[in-house]
């Protein structure tokens, strides 16, 4: 998985969630499908997260700085949660799991598909080579790679 697709799935979840936080019907008695405490202000915080995902997975933003940005966000939104009784309960596990997940492919160069290492070697000086020759036989110069002479004037 790519920071890209990462950042893709976790768009759409948050979407899903903050969605369905503003539904009276997804969150009886203030239980977001039963499971997770949410308020309009989460709700909101978890729409913006996703449609952020979204757009750094399209068009907008790159997604290795938007997983950095979730693993801050989200992992202190975890630790206020933690000490913080409103948001207890679930949701300290949903943020902190979600922190831990973006911090891999915010921040590990494994994650990142740049970051692997090339399976050719020297692709730069093969093209840079192959651009040479070509400009060479336009010139009508003789090809150095089967040792033949020059037919330009000396």
């Amino acid at each position: 998985m790519t920071p890209a697709s990462f950042a893709l799935i976790l768009g759409l979840l948050y979407c899903g969630l903050g969605i369905l936080g503003f539904l009276p019907q997804a969150a009886p008695g203030g239980l977001l499908l039963g499971f997770f405490r949410s308020d309009a202000a989460l709700s909101f915080l978890h729409l913006v997260t996703g449609l952020w995902g979204l757009a750094a997975w399209g068009w907008i933003g790159r997604p290795v700085p938007y997983a950095r940005a979730i693993t801050v966000v989200y992992g202190a939104l975890a630790l206020i949660g933690a000490l913080w009784e409103p948001l207890r309960g679930n949701n300290v596990w949903l943020h902190g799991a979600t922190a831990l997940a973006a911090a891999y492919f915010g921040w590990f160069p494994a994650a990142r598909p740049s970051a692997r290492m090339e399976r050719r070697r020297h692709v730069a000086e093969r093209r840079h080579a192959q651009v040479l020759v070509a400009y060479e036989r336009r010139r009508s110069v003789g090809d150095r790679r089967l040792n033949q002479p020059s037919t330009l004037p000396g």
